[in-house]
């Protein structure tokens, strides 16, 4: 066996850009999807151990599910260029980003070792990966525009209409007076919902609709349970962490709020501070404890 771990970078960098919600979520979902385009491209002799890879009836394209780092076993390192290559020119074809500024900003990385059992080897693996993702690279000017202005996009960016069904990211008033919808004709921006409570005197509203929750959340202690797992195990794990993001999506949604991502252990949304006068933030983290 020959157990293969990829990352896709550069992540931190790519999320620092980010100076609004609606462009963390772009800079977040971006990384997502590359991976799901990886994923896409695996050959089929080889075999994913880590992330399980998911169902088209499950999939929740509002957020991004899947995580920043992929395990694959019986696979030869030489493979990994044809499946990148694919994966980055359909990637490239959805963000309408060109291949060549693709390359030269986004960068898949991967690491190879032989071992009788996959235990042996996540740990190992994992430490590799993390030095090599500290040699960065020089990423070219345009390139970097190119990039910065899809996480900048406010309305066209070719992301909405894949994921959102109104194509656009809803604003933060949007979040912060969910409890008012029904009330509410529907507004983009943040001032006029707030000048339409004021002038038709909603009845309903407190001062609590003026402020939004900003929720983020990561598992304890994951490095070591994964290191820890027994062959066979770990893709059952993997499975677990990917159920838990797409009821925390579900969960989310259902409360009024918006998820920025739920990928791995990793969970982060915005949320109202209530949804109805017998529902607020800390019902909802009950809730997403209990999954």
């Amino acid at each position: 066996q020959k157990p293969v771990r990829g990352a896709a970078t550069p992540i931190i960098s790519t999320m620092s850009l980010a100076r609004r919600p609606r462009e963390l979520w772009s800079a977040s979902y971006l990384f997502s999807y590359l991976m799901e385009c990886i994923i896409e491209f695996v050959p089929k002799e080889a075999t994913i151990i880590s992330p399980e890879k998911i169902d088209e009836n499950d999939k929740k394209s509002e957020v991004g599910l899947y995580p920043d780092r992929i395990f694959i076993k019986d696979m030869e390192l030489s493979m990994i260029n044809e499946m990148t290559e694919k994966a980055l020119k359909k990637f490239s074809e959805r963000i309408k980003i060109s291949l060549e500024d693709v390359k030269n900003y986004f960068n898949i990385m991967g690491v190879s070792l032989k071992a009788e059992y996959d235990k042996e080897t996540i740990d190992t693996l994992n430490k590799r990966l993390t030095v090599l993702e500290l040699n960065n690279r020089t990423v070219t000017n345009q390139a970097y525009e190119r990039v910065n202005e899809l996480i900048q996009n406010v309305t066209h960016s070719p992301l909405f209409p894949h994921t959102f069904d109104r194509g656009i990211f809803q604003s933060l008033a949007k979040i912060a007076t969910h409890e008012l919808k029904d009330k509410l004709m529907e507004e983009k921006d943040d001032d006029v919902i707030y000048k339409q409570i004021k002038d038709k005197r909603i009845s309903g509203y407190k001062s609590y609709h003026k402020y939004f929750c900003i929720v983020y959340a990561d598992g304890d202690n994951i490095s070591k349970i994964v290191s820890s797992l027994d062959d066979g195990k770990l893709e059952k794990f993997s499975g677990n962490l990917l159920q838990f993001g797409i009821s925390a999506f579900d969960i989310i949604k259902k409360y009024g709020g918006m998820p920025i991502y739920a990928g791995g252990d990793d969970l982060l949304f915005i949320a109202p501070v209530a949804s109805s006068p017998n529902n607020n933030i800390f019902n909802l983290i009950s809730q997403l404890d209990d999954i």
